[in-house]
């Protein structure tokens, strides 16, 4: 449990009990409250923080629907229990079953006004997780609802169904895992439709995802060499199509201090309900304007590169490098299509030629002092060069380059941890992390002198101080932003704020 002085608040708890050797059941429950740092939202049309008061909605949306607690950045709560049952060594199954719900204002939903939404979600799981000698299961189902709070028609039941089958065979340095996994997602916007009619509603009917896969896994290990493949085959109702995502590892241990390691992958990302399936269409006055999904659209795939090296320097050092590559294509956007009505505007999501293509590299280093005091430091340097991407420069030009730098994610990034145990009962942990500077390639946000927006580079400190009052628990301290960066660490978001946390560990 822990709790500031401005009521933010996180309780977490625990139960478990073992019967016998066979059957351990247990619960668990949490609840948190975070409150925002300020009751301004972004507004495009005034390029500034304003009040929910001086926002306006297009159609007959009351604010406070819309907002109901200005104040409010997070509040849920969750509760799960289990059984585990195991009657022989290799024989074992967990049953786990729970339920969630909360209210949040994120960066969600663009309604034109501002990026911040405010969205309630409820939802209930069902889990299974069995593994009988070399066969290994697991299936689950979840169902539950989302609602941005009054933007009409953005709320949507669904209901999910996942199930994995693998089956592991050794023989001799040789790990062979085939398996099968299937996945089926049912969205339903019927109350929607009641209240707002078809044309408003985010789906119009009951619309479904479904992925239907088949998965092999070998791992051989020699002496110094260890290598690792991965392939599947994703079968999609929408995209009927077929991905083929993979992954090879391989490590050599030159020494017994020093290992390196490649890796090669390609990754899909799966079908997206919004992009798929979006329906609605909107009238103002003589002018109609139509949105639709897209159910053929291909989906964003991602090849990657690494190379790594991992040493051991001396008996109180190790260092960790990586260099990798990734290109990521088949962007999807909603697109205007052209037609020969001019009061109806109509927008769908196609595929775009846009691709982004990324290299870095990453270091880790760890430094144990002695037995109290270590360092942990880690920096990632990067940089995406975009190809074909609209550049919008100023208010009102838009260009297509074929190739920019725009920092729209930090070039450097990293962070230093220390932890020190200044007695038995007493341990310092000091950690920070950095963030350098970021643009916002939009005309809904400019500088003085239409330029990007730039958000400057940021270093947060943070501090935890713990003591140990018996060996069933202990108290702490802990200290966030202790610079007192006031502003925004992500673009639209809220600004940061000091804060000052009260907390107890009980475990018996």
């Amino acid at each position: 449990m822990q709790y500031d002085y401005e009521n933010n608040g996180l309780y977490r708890g625990a139960i478990q009990y073992n019967f016998n050797d066979k059957i351990n059941i247990g619960t668990s429950f949490n609840k948190k409250n975070i409150y925002r740092t300020s009751s301004e939202y972004y507004n495009y049309s005034k390029k500034k923080y304003v009040e929910k008061d001086s926002l306006f909605f297009l159609g007959n949306v009351g604010i406070n629907e819309r907002y109901p607690d200005v104040n409010n950045a997070l509040d849920n709560y969750g509760a799960n229990f289990f059984i585990d049952f195991q009657p022989k060594e290799k024989i074992n199954f967990n049953l786990s079953l729970g339920t969630q719900q909360s209210e949040s204002q994120r960066i969600y939903v663009d309604n034109q006004a501002t990026p911040f939404s405010n969205n309630t979600s409820t939802s209930h799981y069902v889990n299974l997780n069995s593994k009988i000698q070399g066969f290994t299961s697991q299936v689950s189902y979840l169902k539950g609802r989302q609602n941005t709070t009054g933007v009409l028609g953005w709320e949507y039941d669904y209901k999910t169904i996942d199930a994995v089958f693998e089956y592991e065979i050794k023989w001799k340095n040789l790990k062979i895992r085939p398996g099968l996994s299937y996945r089926q997602a049912v969205y339903n916007d019927e109350k929607a439709v009641a209240e707002y009619g078809k044309d408003r509603a985010f789906l119009g009917e009951e619309k479904k995802l479904q992925t239907k896969s088949g998965m092999l896994r070998a791992e051989y290990n020699l002496k110094k060499l260890r290598l690792i493949s991965a392939v599947r085959i994703d079968k999609y109702n929408n995209p009927d199509n077929y991905y083929f995502p993979y992954q090879f590892i391989a490590s050599y241990k030159i020494s017994k201090k020093n290992l390196l390691r490649f890796n090669i992958s390609r990754a899909n990302r799966g079908a997206f309900l919004l992009d798929t399936y979006y329906n609605q269409n909107f009238q103002f006055g003589p002018i109609k304007v139509e949105m639709r999904g897209n159910d053929d659209l291909k989906l964003l795939v991602m090849d990657m590169v690494e190379i790594g090296f991992r040493s051991v320097v001396t008996k109180k050092t190790t260092i960790d490098l990586e260099l990798f590559s990734q290109k990521t294509k088949n962007y999807a956007s909603l697109e205007a299509v052209k037609n020969n009505n001019s009061s109806l505007f109509e927008f769908q999501f196609l595929n775009v030629n846009v691709t982004a293509q990324q290299y870095g590299g990453t270091i880790n280093l760890n430094y144990i002092l002695n037995k109290k005091l270590n360092f942990k430091a880690f920096l990632t340097i990067q940089r995406t060069y975009l190809e074909n991407y609209p550049v919008i420069i100023a208010k009102s030009t838009q260009d297509t380059v074929e190739n920019i730098k725009l920092n729209s994610t930090p070039t450097y990034s990293g962070g230093l941890i220390m932890n020190y145990q200044l007695s038995k009962k007493i341990n310092i942990n000091i950690n920070s992390y950095l963030l350098s500077k970021q643009q916002l390639n939009t005309t809904t946000r400019v500088e003085e002198n239409d330029n990007y927006y730039t958000l400057p580079t940021i270093v947060v400190l943070n501090a935890k101080v713990s003591y140990k009052l018996t060996k069933w628990g202990m108290i702490y301290v802990n200290a966030r932003n202790l610079l007192n960066q006031n502003r925004e660490e992500v673009i639209w978001a809220d600004r940061l704020s000091p804060s000052v946390f009260l907390g107890v560990n009980l475990n018996f």
